[in-house]
């Protein structure tokens, strides 16, 4: 009787088991009750680990059904996939993400949603239909619904001077148009007939699409116009349902970075006004990202916007061309600062003579002058790089253009040496003009494309001319061989000094006066003393550059003549070490 009762019990758990199970569980059952020909329909299952959450496995499925029978629709209505997915596969959740996000705009008015547990398997199941008729009237209502409202706009826009009120009406159009073209592709896919004018629907939407572009192709075009559109068509391809924060990034030019204060004031305006949807909240830590950008061509100003996904991938974008000199700027300076020249930098000239003869005594009053022009018109404020360069050696040097449009660069002695020849190569330092740094793609872009300016001089760097007039007189004659003169003579020449024989064609004239007297005579030793006295003398200025007198220089020898000596050998090292110190580290 025991054994009874027991098999009794399990068998009702079995049949309350199976009672409990929905009829679409069996696919016999769901084949035919939701015949193909009458419903789409999709089925998917989970199985769910161990502390898995039953509430995102349903969540999951369910939008994998709405993935189905929207791929059902674009594809093939035959279409029936039973799926098994793992709750902890990432790649089956990534791939979910992608494949809802896809299909996030298909309407599947009607759906019908049902799902269930077997505690037994651990496994949920999710079953979905649609009714094939009621998504042919719901889109065959779209058609007609957008058609009606798609006349009725043309007739405000013919009715309305507001441009910004133009440009939405326009906007709306188009996406009605587009939810009209969706439409018809749902009915295409279903065999069922649309009733759509489509010859009237391409010359609508050509037409639609002219009047948008001659409404930025002539008349004003404002900052709140041009923020109409970009708001305008950005929400036109946003998905259903909140995005992910987006951050606010700039509106520069091109890839440059770069803004300019009418972007900035347009990056401002479009924050705001998408602001206002609630599909998107901003936030400095936003992972997604609002772009704007844009560029100019020789006749339009290209306008752009883009929201991207944390992964970087584009949710949305649009981009229009207004004719440039149709925009009112209110004051604002439409493009970031200099850049109006990157259209014509090769109209740009850097002008230098093509050779220059300099003294070291003309580094200030000699400099190399670099003008620069644009169209014959001097250029102020523009950084110049100066590049000496001599066997192979470089050394690198800014100058900035005045309000005249020319710099000067001065030389000086830590730059050259007299006697040698330079090439000075002049260039434009664009990056710095444009105020970009030498890594920036936009410039890197820019220099492939358009040869920077530039030109050269060839530096001759003169060595300056002494002539000598010198006079040595020993204790009881003038000397024969001088030894002074020589000797600063070599130490000048140490400094790139050269010496003439025509007073004429000399820079500067050295004195030399020295003379010898007889000092004290005794039983060991005889003394001699130089006194003397060097002058340099700048023959442009007629002032002395350098000027010293030296006394009591003393020699001793067995003789006078041997005391005389050297004393001026004495003098000689003392004088020269004077004079070249002074000339190389006083002046």
């Amino acid at each position: 009787m025991k054994q009874t009762i027991l098999l009794l019990l399990a068998t009702c758990t079995f049949a309350t088991t199976w009672a409990q199970e929905p009829v679409w569980m069996d696919p016999i059952s769901r084949a035919s009750q939701w015949q193909e020909s009458i419903y789409l329909t999709a089925f998917a299952t989970e199985e769910i680990p161990k502390n898995g959450s039953q509430s995102d496995a349903q969540e999951k499925l369910y939008q994998m059904i709405k993935s189905q029978l929207s791929d059902g629709i674009l594809v093939s209505i035959n279409t029936k996939t039973e799926l098994n997915i793992s709750i902890e596969n990432t790649a089956t959740d990534e791939r979910l993400q992608q494949r809802s996000t896809s299909v996030s705009d298909m309407d599947l008015v009607g759906l019908k949603l049902d799902n269930y547990y077997d505690k037994r398997k651990k496994s949920l199941y999710a079953f979905g239909y649609v009714s094939i008729d009621e998504l042919t009237q719901y889109n065959k209502g779209i058609i007609s619904k957008n058609s009606l409202q798609i006349q009725q706009n043309n007739q405000q826009y013919t009715s309305t001077s507001q441009k910004p009120e133009k440009i939405r009406l326009l906007i709306n159009n188009k996406q009605l148009l587009e939810s009209i073209q969706k439409s018809i592709n749902v009915l295409n896919a279903l065999s069922k007939p649309h009733g759509a004018d489509i010859h009237q629907l391409k010359i609508t939407a050509s037409d639609n699409s002219q009047k948008l572009d001659q409404l930025f192709g002539s008349g004003t075009v404002t900052a709140t116009d041009i923020v109409t559109r970009l708001h305008g068509e950005l929400l036109l391809h946003l998905p259903t349902g909140s995005l992910p924060l987006v951050r606010a990034s700039k509106f520069s030019y091109s890839s440059s970075t770069i803004t300019s204060p009418y972007s900035d004031a347009l990056n401002h305006q479009l924050k705001n006004a998408l602001s206002e949807d609630k599909r998107i909240t901003f936030s400095p830590e936003g992972k997604g990202q609002l772009v704007g950008r844009f560029f100019q061509n020789s006749t339009q100003t290209v306008f752009s916007a883009t929201i991207s996904a944390p992964n970087q991938d584009i949710i949305s974008t649009t981009t229009f061309a207004v004719a440039t000199d149709l925009i009112d700027t209110q004051g604002l300076a439409l493009l970031p600062t200099h850049f109006e020249v990157i259209p014509n930098l090769s109209n740009i000239q850097l002008s230098a003579p093509k050779r220059l003869a300099i003294k070291p005594a003309e580094y200030v009053s000699h400099p190399l002058t670099v003008s620069c022009s644009l169209d014959g018109k001097l250029m102020p404020n523009v950084p110049i790089d100066i590049i000496l360069e001599k066997s192979g050696k470089q050394k690198i040097y800014q100058i900035t253009t005045s309000s005249m449009g020319q710099a000067h660069f001065n030389l000086d002695n830590s730059m050259v040496v007299p006697g040698e020849t330079y090439l000075a190569k002049i260039a434009l330092n664009l990056g710095q003009y444009l105020s970009l740094s030498p890594q920036n793609s936009f410039l890197k872009e820019v220099q492939s494309n358009q040869k920077t300016p530039e030109t050269s001089t060839e530096l001759v760097i003169k060595s300056p001319t002494v002539y000598v007039q010198s006079s040595e007189v020993g204790i009881s004659s003038p000397l024969r061989i001088k030894v002074i003169e020589p000797a600063i003579k070599s130490g000048l020449s140490d400094l790139h000094y050269s010496f003439v024989n025509d007073d004429a064609s000399s820079d500067y004239d050295l004195i030399i006066e020295a003379i010898a007297r007889k000092g004290q005579t005794g039983e060991i030793a005889t003394l001699a003393y130089i006194d003397a006295t060097v002058s340099l003398i700048d023959k442009l200025t007629g002032k002395e550059i350098y000027k010293n007198s030296f006394f009591d220089i003393k020699g001793i020898g067995a003789t006078h003549d041997d005391a005389q000596a050297k004393a001026f050998q004495r003098a000689k090292t003392q004088i020269v070490d004077d004079i070249t110190y002074n000339l190389e580290y006083k002046r």
